[in-house]
């Protein structure tokens, strides 16, 4: 019954919390082992990213291209290996929006996605380095790539808005992140309060998946305009955040990404 109720609160703390690839926690330790062999957790996570701070290029296909108001909300399955290591995967459903110039024609081009498919995944590791008194700490990394497909909503051209609109987007994306941690154990709570500061690398690549197709009044119908994939590979920034063990079993987490994104992660884990 007890679990049942932290699932439900878990729901709670990612719907009502408002804030490309997620956040290196959530958790930031590892699960160790919470059955006779594996580590065993549940997670609900939302990220937001404002915007990204390069845009995305492709000289031949969209030019500047600008992702912003990223919403990805996720579960996330994972499984811990030893004292060390946690693999996950995670699935649920994305928007964003596009703004690039159309290279041939040199027309500015706005796009607003539907909500699509996101599925990922990854692992993290934590080792630790040396107590000081009751703060322990300890040095971690995450690696992940993730994938999402999203129909068009809407087309702006050259400020006119389209109609008959059709055709679908694709991107790819990874993050890979170093940090250190400082674990505070409040004994008389059962309580372990862990923040972590470091820093990241990103890239992404955003294509169409299927050709545009749209109606404006200057240039008539276009159908199947296809756009070649646009890429950044060059993103870095900074990061912390900060896991609370609520329970033994229960974890809270938020993070905050800067300098190549402004982003936000928010999410809650169960262990098993």
């Amino acid at each position: 019954m007890a679990r049942i109720l932290i699932a439900a609160l878990i729901c709670i703390f990612v719907a009502c919390t408002s804030a490309f690839a997620g956040g290196a926690g959530n958790c930031v330790q590892p699960l160790k082992t919470t059955t006779k062999h594996i580590g065993v957790g549940a997670a609900g996570e939302y990220n937001y990213v404002h915007e990204r701070m390069n845009d995305l290029e492709n000289k031949r296909g969209p030019r500047s291209m600008k992702v912003e108001k990223v919403n990805q909300i996720y579960g996330k399955g994972i499984i811990g290996l030893g004292d060390n290591v946690n693999f996950y995967g995670k699935a649920g459903v994305a928007n964003y929006d596009l703004k690039f110039v159309d290279n041939p024609q040199d027309a500015d081009m706005e796009i607003d996605l539907k909500n699509g498919i996101y599925t990922g995944g990854g692992l993290n590791a934590h080792f630790p380095i040396t107590k000081i008194q009751s703060v322990a700490l300890g040095v971690g990394f995450d690696l992940q790539s993730n994938f999402s497909y999203n129909e068009v909503d809407g087309i702006t051209r050259s400020g006119q808005a389209a109609t008959l609109v059709d055709g679908s987007y694709y991107s790819v994306d990874g993050t890979n992140s170093l940090y250190l941690t400082c674990r505070y154990d409040i004994n008389s709570l059962k309580t372990s309060i862990v923040p972590y500061v470091g820093g990241y690398s990103s890239w992404m690549v955003i294509g169409t998946a299927e050709g545009l197709s749209y109606q404006t009044t200057s240039t008539g119908f276009v159908e199947k305009e296809d756009f070649q994939a646009a890429f950044d590979f060059q993103s870095f920034g900074v990061l912390v955040g900060v896991d609370v063990d609520v329970l033994e079993y229960f974890n809270l987490n938020v993070e905050g990404r800067f300098i190549g994104e402004t982003a936000i992660t928010t999410g809650a884990t169960l262990k098993f």
